[in-house]
């Protein structure tokens, strides 16, 4: 009952102003309390680059409120509808937001999240029937049970089963037929291609039958995510499809840096008629590729930078540009970043702790969650502390430390260094959620990222088992 009447109260308070801003989402999530919120809207599918929007420190109530301006919007170019994701700690969930529209929302509490993965379902208030969350939640919930309902028939009356998607295929096309919204009509048609003409059934859509109705003669819908995920599902691991020689000449053209090569290549496979198409396509290879040490890297690093310079399309030249930067970053096995430690003496950098593997504790005082972990980390460190170096680096901002987050930052009595919210080092290590934590090997490369916490996972996981191979390794 008490939380029934919280939630009428910011529902009240929230509707007395109604579009200050071009977006707004106002909220509350009542466990989260002096916890930063952040709001970013997703550049692209292919690299999955979030740029940050709007920020906000939940209040003592649990209230937030995030606001993006007419300015913003413009100058990123946002589309009048997409997905954007909020983020709470290492909790997020996704959205979709139109511009000139401001959402109520209430960030569940981590007993309720919805999965394992940390991603969490949003509750909406005042949610009007004609919003994009409203038609994208009950299509979805529409088509989930309509699925659940008859695919039992799939096997036992498989005349049925076809006859049954069929119907749904046309109730769909009759429900949606009046409604003038093109991003909604075009994440529907994908999701359908996703979920349902992707069943293995007989009468299934054959591959060329998907490419002719979703791709060929389609504009690339950047912005859509039901688009990008049925386009990543149709060209998923395409390299090893390539007919013929095509796999080992495309591998020469990336070991060259051939781009011309590689595009003439692709153009000879039944599914690359459209250039720019063939271009995104390339970009999803060499993604899926970089990691799996099969591609050249630097021949990929070197083919994203001439599809930077010289696509056509800037959305092509604009991903190009977003993985360049991504392969560039801190990755498994790369030299650490020697970073210094204090704005008063530049000597003192990381790499003095050199020699040892390095467990580097990125903490936010005054987040409950991290503050939960100080004790098993302590434990840790006492324990492995002789042979494993830990290091906390810790965010400030300009209001002073309580005495109780004060008292929790001196349990910490190894090595420690605080840095403001906005210091480029949280983006140099890729931190976007606290705790958070990075293994350095002895010889100062990364070991792991995010590397284990000293708490269980959802597997029951910690970083106890790496730290006691290590530290029995001489002993092998």
């Amino acid at each position: 009952m008490k939380r029934v009447s919280l939630l009428l109260l910011i529902l009240n308070v929230f509707l007395v102003s109604s579009t200050v801003a071009q977006m707004q989402v106002k909220g509350i999530a009542a466990e989260y309390a002096k916890s930063k919120i952040t709001l970013s809207s997703i550049s692209d599918f292919i690299s999955n680059k979030e740029t940050q929007l709007a920020s906000d420190t939940i209040n003592e109530k649990g209230y937030f409120n995030l606001i993006v301006s007419a300015a913003q919007i413009k100058n990123l170019g946002l589309e009048s509808i997409q997905k954007y994701i909020l983020r709470i700690n290492n909790s997020y969930s996704y959205l979709y937001l139109e511009n000139r529209k401001y959402y109520i929302v209430e960030f569940p509490a981590p007993e309720y999240q919805a999965s394992t993965n940390n991603e969490v379902e949003l509750t909406f208030f005042d949610l009007d029937s004609t919003d994009i969350n409203y038609k994208i939640l009950g299509f979805q919930a529409w088509m989930d049970t309509y699925l659940s309902d008859i695919y039992y028939t799939k096997e036992a009356d498989h005349a049925e089963f076809i006859k049954k998607i069929q119907l749904f295929k046309q109730e769909t096309a009759d429900a949606y037929s009046q409604d003038t919204s093109v991003f909604l009509l075009n994440f529907i048609k994908y999701s359908i291609g996703q979920t349902i003409d992707n069943i293995a059934f007989l009468g299934a859509p054959s591959l060329i039958d998907k490419y002719n109705f979703y791709f060929s003669n389609n504009p690339i819908l950047y912005q859509n995510d039901a688009y990008m995920d049925y386009f990543k599902g149709f060209y998923k691991r395409y390299l090893y499809q390539l007919a013929g020689n095509n796999a080992t000449e495309f591998y020469n053209a990336v070991a060259s840096s051939d781009l011309p090569f590689a595009d003439s290549i692709l153009k000879r496979e039944p599914f690359f008629k459209n250039p720019e198409l063939r271009e995104l396509v390339l970009l999803n290879i060499l993604r899926e590729e970089y990691y799996s040490n099969y591609l050249p890297k630097s021949g990929t690093l070197q083919l994203l930078q001439q599809l930077q310079k010289q696509s056509l399309y800037n959305n092509i030249k604009k991903i190009a540009f977003s993985l360049y930067i991504q392969f560039n970053e801190l990755n498994i096995g790369s030299k650490f970043p020697d970073i210094i430690l204090s704005k008063n003496d530049i000597n003192d950098k990381l790499s003095k702790l050199k020699g040892k593997y390095i467990y580097v504790h990125c903490y936010n005082p005054n987040n409950k969650e991290n503050i939960s972990e100080l004790k098993s980390l302590k434990k840790l460190q006492e324990k492995y502390g002789q042979k494993i170096s830990f290091i906390t680096l810790y965010s400030k901002n300009e209001i002073p430390f309580t005495t109780a987050e004060q008292r929790n930052l001196e349990l910490i009595t190894w090595p420690k260094y605080g840095f403001e919210e906005t210091d480029e080092i949280w983006e140099q290590l890729q931190v976007k959620t606290f705790p958070y934590y990075l293994l350095i090997d002895d010889t100062f490369h990364l070991f792991s990222a995010p590397a284990l916490s000293p708490t269980p996972n959802g597997k029951y996981e910690t970083i106890e088992k790496t730290f006691y191979d290590l530290d029995h390794k001489e002993d092998e």
